[in-house]
């Protein structure tokens, strides 16, 4: 996921590696922590919503499903 958002978006500082860390793990789901280093500050959220957007569209290459899991279900009377 970080190396396809290399690829779209410039100013990730190169020389620093990313870190990848599991922070939570629960029934419903799993949360992790991608920590990554940048040039410019003023670029991070563009940084951030091209990392997120590579993430989405990697999805389904890898069969999983980065959606809110559904915990209720309706009922039709």
């Amino acid at each position: 996921m970080y190396d396809t958002a290399k690829e779209n978006i410039d100013r990730l500082n190169e020389t620093r590696k990313p870190i990848i860390s599991l922070k939570e793990n629960s029934n419903n789901a799993v949360r992790w922590r991608l920590t990554y280093y940048v040039e410019r500050p003023y670029r991070v959220l563009k940084i951030r919503d091209t990392i997120n957007l590579a993430a989405y569209n990697l999805q389904e290459e890898f069969g999983i499903d980065l959606s809110t899991p559904q915990l209720e279900s309706s009922v039709k009377k």
